[in-house]
């Protein structure tokens, strides 16, 4: 596997990240009647959305093609659907859990790419760290709002 492969690999991985991480959000958006929180959830699944797109345009400088699905078998996906059951109970505190658990998948993944790093140029790095930034306080605000409720 060259360089290049190594890169577009990682970056589609944080693009399934971010499609499982919208998606989330959006389900959870759909099913809360709690109007903070769904105000709440539209901004993080924006802020994937513009992830996304960002993530895609650097796969397709690699000569990549962008994944646009969901992790369907992957622990993050499953992290999300813990969301759509949580709703269920229409529970604050239960629902704030679930997009806790997700947010970890999130944050996890970014860090994993981060200590590989090294097949990553200065700016996929300055992209990457962003974003990872972006996604860290967003784990920091759902597990403050989880902790409250």
């Amino acid at each position: 596997m060259t360089i290049n492969d190594k890169t577009i690999e990682r970056l589609n991985n944080l693009i399934q990240i971010n499609e499982d991480r919208k998606e989330g959000y959006r389900k959870a958006r759909e099913q809360s009647d709690d109007l903070s929180l769904q105000s709440l959830f539209d901004q993080f699944a924006n802020q994937s959305g513009k992830n996304i797109v960002d993530l895609s345009v650097a796969v397709e400088s690699y000569g990549g093609v962008p994944k646009n699905d969901t992790s369907i078998s992957g622990d993050a996906y499953r992290a999300w659907m813990d969301v759509k059951d949580a709703l269920t109970t229409n529970q604050r505190k239960t629902v704030l859990a679930s997009c806790e658990r997700g947010e970890d998948a999130a944050v996890n993944t970014y860090r994993n790419i981060l200590k590989s790093s090294d097949e990553l140029d200065n700016n996929l790095i300055g992209l990457v760290t962003m974003q990872s930034r972006d996604i860290e306080k967003a784990h920091d605000q759902i597990k403050t709002l989880r902790d409250n409720a």
